[in-house]
């Protein structure tokens, strides 16, 4: 699932030079999601979404917890962007926040922002910059990518990294024309290759951060 394909979204707030999510729109959104995993097989969804929308789903308490849908021991959440000094960039980093509830726990074992959880941050095999219209594609890109690889059994940080690496490509050499149509890389043997480069890079680069989510959360404003 890719939350921006998926889902309708109500306008957002402008907080300076920050947008957030309304409430309602988290709500909404978190209803859905609820909807589309209830009663899956364990292990047999992947989502992808940006940082923003997961840490306003946190704040309006809307983020599902699937019951072993998205992991078997943590839920796992691929998020395509992340914060920096209190503001969202999407430069190519990805993350990986995973969260381990307690359901038989009822003093904080299913909040997000009180039960274990840890996080992964994956900086970008390549540093570019691009059009909105390649930027658009890139994630789409990374959402399908982080898809196939939990679908064929990968563990999620691997996904996450291979995902970032398939972005970073599509950043790099996908190409938009005069009429604004972008036009993606194509998948010649090299170019495979250099994924693979990317996701060994990627692999061997990453950050794990326990409480990710609740610092991003902070650092963003919220309380």
């Amino acid at each position: 699932l890719n939350t921006p394909k998926q889902l309708s979204m109500m306008p957002s707030e402008e907080d300076g030079s920050k947008f957030v999510l309304s409430r309602e729109s988290a709500d909404e959104w978190g209803n859905k999601l609820h909807t589309l995993l209830e009663g899956r097989q364990s292990s047999s969804a992947a989502i992808t979404m940006d940082v923003r929308t997961h840490l306003a789903m946190l704040q309006a308490n809307s983020l599902p917890r699937s019951r072993g849908v998205l992991g078997e021991e943590r839920d796992s959440w691929a998020i395509r962007d992340t914060i920096q000094d209190g503001m969202h960039v999407d430069n190519g980093d990805g993350m990986l926040l995973e969260y381990k509830f307690n359901y038989e726990d009822p003093f904080g074992g299913c909040d997000p922002l009180m039960c274990p959880s840890a996080g992964s941050i994956i900086p970008s095999p390549m540093t570019s910059n691009c059009s909105i219209e390649s930027q658009s594609k890139a994630n789409d890109a990374y959402a399908a990518a982080y898809s196939t690889m939990i679908g064929s059994g990968m563990d999620p940080l691997l996904g996450v990294c291979i995902a970032a690496s398939v972005k970073a490509i599509f950043r790099e050499l996908g190409k938009t024309d005069g009429e604004g149509v972008f036009h993606p890389p194509s998948y010649t043997w090299s170019v495979i290759d250099q994924i693979a480069d990317c996701s060994l890079r990627a692999r061997g680069n990453f950050k794990q951060v326990d409480g990710l989510s609740r610092k991003m959360y902070k650092e963003f404003g919220y309380r």
